[in-house]
């Protein structure tokens, strides 16, 4: 009896450190997944509201743009998500485009143009090597996120150096701010398509 007691010890000392690694990639997998998801819905929340203010400055105010963004402002809980703005967006919403562009050009003033700032994903940046702890399909839509934030993180950059140059009296300013219009655009489209990115990964990465 005592030596089936001494057999069980051994197995159960072989075992253990097997049992706690395994429970520990459990945990850090869970853990990981709810960071990089309330990472995510944040980004995505911030990436509507430039896409919405950067729209509305260059006078792209169609109901397309309304009906993709409201899901994505509405159903934030972002913590700046501010009240005064989403009150202003749905005003808008109910507006005919006409009426949108009128309100647009009467509030309209001289270089007040969005200033957009890049973002981060801390926590998928500081865990790349634990990405191997999720399916393929999963760890493939997460570095599309990462992908286009990259990209549009980059456009930032540029877009604030154009901004910059308008106030460079010896700089052609309709030159400038054309350039400046573009790199705008370019920003509210990859905004869009990091929302939808976000999107995708939501729809198979639930919170359980």
């Amino acid at each position: 009896m005592n030596l089936v007691y001494l057999i069980v010890g051994w197995l159960l000392g072989l075992l253990g450190p097997v049992a706690f690694y395994y429970l520990q990639r459990r945990q850090t997998k869970i853990d990981l997944k709810k960071g990089i998801l309330n990472e995510c819905r944040t980004l995505k929340f911030r990436s509507a509201l430039l896409a919405y203010k950067i729209n509305h400055y260059l006078g792209y105010l169609g109901d397309e743009l309304f009906k993709w963004l409201s899901p994505a402002l509405d159903g934030s809980e972002a913590p700046e998500k501010d009240p005064k703005t989403m009150v202003a967006f749905h005003a808008l919403a109910k507006l005919t485009v006409e009426e949108r562009l009128k309100m647009r050009k009467d509030l309209m003033k001289e270089n007040t143009g969005p200033r957009a700032v890049t973002y981060s994903l801390y926590i998928l940046d500081s865990n790349l090597s634990n990405i191997s702890l999720f399916s393929a399909d999963h760890q493939k839509k997460v570095f599309c996120v990462k992908e286009h934030l990259d990209v549009f993180n980059q456009q930032v950059q540029f877009a604030n150096a154009q901004f910059d140059k308008t106030w460079d009296p010896t700089i052609s300013r309709d030159a400038v701010e054309k350039s400046l219009d573009e790199s705008y655009q370019f920003l509210a489209n990859r905004a869009k398509w990091i929302v939808e990115a976000i999107d995708d990964l939501e729809s198979t990465w639930s919170d359980k």
